[in-house]
């Protein structure tokens, strides 16, 4: 898994952190069932306070991207049957 951050971007560090890794799960690079790491482990790799990373894999879990097993923390969902569940990302935020 590669996040990279630029934290003087005008899109807020969550937002960069759910488009890439939707980006690398949508390409395969995180292939459904691949454990992500702890909230609290992501945020000493990329330097960042942990609600931060917090938000991030809650906005991609609230659009069905990943998923939390108890034991297990958060890990890439199994895609939904064809134009089902997980939300398409918004234009806008490709086009930031």
């Amino acid at each position: 898994m590669d996040v990279k951050l630029d934290k003087q971007s005008k899109i807020p560090v969550y937002l960069q952190i759910v488009d890439q890794l939707r980006a690398q799960i949508m390409c395969g690079a995180l292939p459904s069932g691949s454990v992500l790491p702890s909230e609290r482990g992501l945020a000493q790799m990329l330097e960042v306070h942990r609600n931060t990373v917090v938000k991030a894999y809650g906005e991609l879990k609230s659009d069905a991207w990943i998923e939390s097993r108890q034991g297990i923390g958060y890990v890439v969902a199994v895609p939904p049957a064809a134009g089902k569940g997980r939300r398409a990302p918004p234009t806008s935020r490709a086009a930031a």
